[in-house]
């Protein structure tokens, strides 16, 4: 933290336990209140760094599909770090993979000096072509192009199985281009807005691998653009 800081850099540290361990904080309450009580020591500890250095991030991506749920451990790892940090501003995001419609299911916490934040991945089937975890299809698709239309997708089905063909056909038809990346991320400035909250898009990115470099780059213009 010191290093980040003395490159000028405001630090959001995030925690990000592994999955079953999130599953069990829908439904171990004695596993909550550990975990309040280590934010409240990290809090603690990391008070003398200052509120225009440092926020936190109270859990990221929750994967717990009950947004009242999410909600009420994120009120509680609050109210954990308010008891000795009360001015560090704090970013909270909505259950499951804190996409944009899990976003729009948190009721907002009590708490105003909050950032709330998503992960903007989409169309998955083209930022996801080739990653060797989640949804094993995408691991079977490659050279999607973006922008998509039936049209450009064409030339790379030849080389796709005939399961993973349907769903490349299927993005081709969907025609995603920067005003269908548009279309996506308005709901969340609208929640915002609705609010009266700050709003952070906080991931977002397409696996290089698969992709080729200039459409990963339009698709990077284009996104960092519109959240911009």
């Amino acid at each position: 933290l010191e290093r980040l800081r003395a490159q000028g850099l405001f630090v959001v540290l995030s925690m990000q336990p592994a999955s079953d361990f999130k599953q069990r904080l829908g439904r171990e309450p004695g596993l909550v209140k550990d975990t309040a009580a280590l934010w409240q020591r990290i809090a603690k500890a990391l008070k003398p760094m200052s509120p225009q250095q440092l926020a936190f991030e109270l859990l990221n991506e929750p994967e717990l599909e009950d947004a009242g749920v999410v909600r009420e451990l994120l009120t509680q790892f609050a109210a954990a770090i308010r008891k000795v940090a009360p001015l560090h501003t704090l970013v909270a995001q909505g259950p499951r993979y804190s996409d944009i419609p899990d976003l729009m299911r948190l009721q907002p916490l009590a708490d105003r000096n909050v950032v709330y934040s998503f992960h903007f991945y989409e169309p998955k089937n083209f930022t996801h072509q080739g990653v060797p975890y989640g949804w094993p299809m995408w691991g079977l698709l490659a050279d999607l192009p973006y922008p998509s239309s039936p049209e450009a997708v064409e030339p790379a089905l030849q080389f796709m199985t005939f399961e993973a063909q349907e769903h490349a056909r299927y993005y081709g038809e969907q025609r995603w281009d920067r005003s269908h990346l548009q279309a996506a991320i308005a709901p969340a400035a609208a929640w915002a807005r609705q609010h009266q909250v700050p709003l952070w898009c906080s991931e977002f990115g397409a696996f290089r691998y698969k992709a080729r470099p200039e459409h990963r780059a339009a698709w990077l213009r284009d996104t960092r653009e519109l959240l911009e």
